[in-house]
């Protein structure tokens, strides 16, 4: 027995308003963004009357569920409610504009130090429970990161950190400097490094735990650095040990790098540091004291941090082969300027104390 289906033939989508067809296809010729211009070769297509909606939407490349509603907010709106822009509403934020900001204004003044302590602050104060990864991701979000945090010492009387930096310039001006010459303005420090093995962090997968070679064999020297603000140049000095004859010695090497020039050096308060009081300093050579317990306050400090880093996680046997791994970071300093300034930084309140003096 034959049996016979009948098959029922889909019609063929056929557009006749609110516009016409001229209408949308100066539209169409007119539009640059590939999504819109979809929607408006659809509408012609169905405005031809020569295409099904299934052929419609193999032909732009959609779904027939998009040409359903692209034909219908047409009708319903014209060639505007075609290519209207709907978004819907996301979420709101977990944490408001304020919290946002009282959190901001913690972290800056360092008020945490885990992201547990955070969380127990938003459920405390806020009646907020933030997860782990949700507190992560506004960290990540206001700029903040993971750092380990500068030594202060109790005694530090911040404001007179800050009364040295405003009134640099004006210490300068009392200093006597003989304004024909040319004028240098240093910052200075010696560092220590020895054959007790440094350990600093290094990059490794997560689950494996580093090691790195270390004894402790008590010899060590001093670096003696200087930079100069002003035009990028530098100095050092091996020494065995650090004294007021070593450090005077530091000092003339100072003076015959540029001896026409007046030379202003600013260090701390060591007792081992040359004092204006004590003599037999070069005629060019002024000093400038820093504040007590304020090593922020001198850039020469961050040399230091990569000059550690140039022997870190190694084991010397000799002086000689560290310094040569000190030597080799160092080199950059002193064959360019450019080192040396990006150190400082462009906006170093040294510059303008001394580009005002």
């Amino acid at each position: 027995m034959t049996v016979w289906y009948a098959f029922r033939m889909r019609p063929k989508l056929k557009i006749t308003g609110p516009g016409t067809h001229q209408q949308v296809r100066d539209a169409f010729m007119k539009e640059t963004n590939p999504k819109r211009r979809r929607k408006l070769q659809t509408i012609r297509l169905g405005f031809m009357g020569e295409h099904t909606s299934e052929q419609i939407a193999q032909i732009v490349g959609c779904s027939k569920g998009s040409v359903t509603n692209w034909v219908r907010a047409y009708r319903d709106g014209g060639l505007a409610g075609l290519l209207e822009t709907k978004y819907k509403q996301g979420r709101q934020p977990a944490l408001g504009d304020a919290v946002v900001a009282e959190l901001l204004e913690g972290l800056e003044q360092g008020r945490w130090k885990r992201i547990k302590e955070i969380r127990k602050w938003l459920a405390d104060e806020h009646r907020i429970g933030l997860s782990y990864r949700g507190v992560h991701y506004w960290l990540e979000k206001l700029g903040a990161c993971l750092k380990v945090p500068r030594k202060s010492h109790v005694k530090k009387d911040e404001g007179q950190s800050v009364r040295f930096k405003e009134g640099l310039a004006r210490k300068l001006a009392t200093l006597g400097i003989d304004t024909r010459k040319p004028f240098r303005l240093w910052v200075a420090d010696e560092h220590r490094y020895g054959l007790i093995s440094t350990l600093r962090r290094c990059w490794t997968l997560r689950g494996v735990r580093p090691c790195a070679p270390y004894h402790t064999k008590y010899q060590w020297g001093y670096v003696y650095g200087a930079l100069e603000v002003m035009t990028g140049r530098s100095e050092f000095l091996y020494t065995p040990s650090v004294n007021l004859g070593l450090s005077l010695t530091f000092l003339r090497q100072i003076s015959r790098s540029e001896p026409d020039a007046e030379h202003v050096v600013i260090w701390d308060g060591a007792g081992f540091h040359q004092k204006k009081q004590l003599g037999a300093l070069p005629d060019n050579i002024r000093l400038i004291a820093l504040p007590p317990y304020s090593p922020e306050l001198n850039p020469i400090e961050q040399l230091w941090d990569q000059v550690a880093v140039a022997y870190a996680n190694r084991a010397y046997e000799t002086l000689d082969e560290i310094e040569a791994d000190i030597s080799t970071a160092l080199r950059p300093f002193w064959e360019s300027a450019a080192p040396v300034l990006s150190l400082l930084g462009a906006n170093n309140y040294l510059l303008s104390s001394a580009n005002a003096s």
